[in-house]
């Protein structure tokens, strides 16, 4: 059982709406990922998506249709869906992206998708990992795919840091913004 993408459903229903002569339509679901790297804000009842991870148990080649549907096609959308979402609730094009995981048996790689300029999405896949089932070869193999879900993590991180940077105030002192609202009432 996958998991639905807030970002994806929410693209997917903004031209909906309520229903009266028509029958109204159901809510679209977004794209089933088998994970979503995602942060849930206590009482805000929202999701922040930062990426996804797709997993299948044996490698079928690089022309399997799972590989190729979910990789080249599904996978893409999700994390444009995901950056849109992202980029709506900071606007900095140049710190933000998202981050996916394609994963099956022991070959791997991951993409991320950012935002250079405004209305272009960049697509970035990395070399194929793979571990080898051989021992002799199994520690030299290891180390990339560590590494590579260390810069998964570090790509989550950074853009955590853009979006819950607290805003700055030259003066703390300053409490000028207290004189707006005496002045509304």
């Amino acid at each position: 059982q996958g998991c639905s993408s807030v970002s994806s459903s929410k693209r997917k229903n903004k031209d909906r709406s309520i229903g009266g002569i028509e029958i109204q339509e159901r809510k679209k679901m977004g794209y089933q990922c088998d994970m979503i790297f995602c942060e849930s804000r206590i009482g805000h009842g929202e999701y922040i998506e930062y990426g996804a991870l797709e997993a299948e148990k044996l490698y079928d080649g690089d022309k399997g249709t799972k590989r190729m549907e979910e990789g080249s096609k599904k996978l893409p959308k999700c994390l444009k869906d995901m950056l849109d979402h992202l980029l709506l609730k900071k606007d900095d094009r140049s710190r933000i992206q998202t981050i996916e995981f394609i994963h099956s048996g022991l070959e791997s790689y991951f993409m991320t998708a950012d935002r250079p300029v405004k209305y272009a999405t960049r697509i970035i896949k990395s070399r194929r990992i793979h571990i080898s089932n051989d021992i002799s070869g199994f520690g030299s193999t290891t180390l990339p795919a560590v590494y590579s879900a260390w810069i998964a993590k570090e790509v989550v991180k950074k853009v955590q840091d853009v979006l819950h940077k607290p805003v700055e105030c030259d003066n703390i002192e300053d409490s000028n913004w207290l004189d707006f609202k005496a002045q509304q009432d």
